[in-house]
């Protein structure tokens, strides 16, 4: 629309601002309002989250690291206080931890790790979830423990996952499986730096391999030099028992060398009884 002179603009701008000014002052008043609220909630958020912090290292501090009646009973205070926190999974996670390798209490541990498993934290979630397996081993439970096992997901945990499995299979006494296991999880760090890191992993795998070779009977293949560095010394007897051999057929030869004498003089003997006889012969006539 075209206006001929500024008062007419003026006056449209005013019955404009009339009708519409309380609701674009609302609007603009909101829209401050929810930035300034949105910036007050995360300063809010981050305060929480100090005060928490603070909260768990004071606990651990006043709790402990030692395994005993008074770190259970305060950590299992500081769990129930903070359920459904991340601070109260990582509560749970040390308590089972000093259970598990301080008291050998795998019970206590199997108790408190759901607790973990349920964080909304995935990495949180996936920790519990293979240290829950381990304990259920521990316990017996191999069932229990393939089945929660495979519920953790994602490519970065399968090597773990697999060796677990192997350490359940080795448990229930499947040697078989244990070693196929071992080899999957092998296969998969296989020229990274998780082959270099996890050298238990790799004994495990060659002792299965040593003791399946042992029960079948089979002696390892050496080497070729080595193969060969082993019969060089039964080589050399059958040398020496060729050197006697000659050294008995010299004896026999020097033997008959020595006979050849004592054949002689005995045809010599038999050359002047020659002669004897024939003076016999003379004698006949003149008698």
């Amino acid at each position: 629309m075209l206006y001929s002179t500024e008062e007419q603009q003026a006056e449209v701008l005013q019955q404009f601002w009339k009708q519409n000014g309380r609701t674009i002052l609302f609007g603009v008043l909101l829209g401050v309002a929810g930035i300034f609220g949105w910036q007050y909630f995360k300063q809010y958020q981050l305060h929480q989250m100090e005060e928490q912090t603070n909260q768990y290292r004071i606990a651990l501090n006043n709790i402990g690291r030692d395994y005993n009646e008074f770190t259970v009973r305060g950590m299992t205070e500081f769990i129930e206080q903070h359920k459904g926190d991340s601070y109260g999974a990582f509560a749970a996670l040390n308590l089972a931890s000093l259970a598990a390798d301080q008291g050998r209490d795998f019970e206590l541990a199997a108790k408190y790790l759901p607790v973990a498993v349920a964080s909304p934290d995935s990495a949180v979630s996936s920790i519990a979830r293979i240290r829950l397996a381990r304990v259920l081993t521990e316990l017996g439970r191999y069932d229990q423990a393939v089945s929660t096992a495979k519920t953790v997901s994602g490519d970065l945990y399968r090597p773990v996952i697999s060796e677990l499995l192997g350490d359940i299979a080795l448990a229930r006494g499947d040697r078989a499986g244990a070693r196929k296991a071992y080899q999957e999880a092998y296969d998969l760090i296989r020229g990274t730096n998780d082959e270099k890191m996890n050298v238990m992993l790799k004994i495990k795998l060659d002792d299965l391999s040593d003791t399946e070779t042992a029960a079948a009977g089979q002696k390892p293949v050496a080497p070729a030099a080595e193969q060969k560095a082993a019969d060089a010394p039964a080589a050399a007897p059958a040398a020496e028992q060729k050197a006697p051999e000659a050294s008995v057929a010299a004896t026999a030869a020097e033997q008959k060398a020595s006979e050849a004498p004592a054949a002689a003089p005995a045809a010599e003997q038999k050359a002047p009884e020659a002669p004897a006889a024939a003076p016999a012969a003379e004698q006949k006539p003149a008698s």
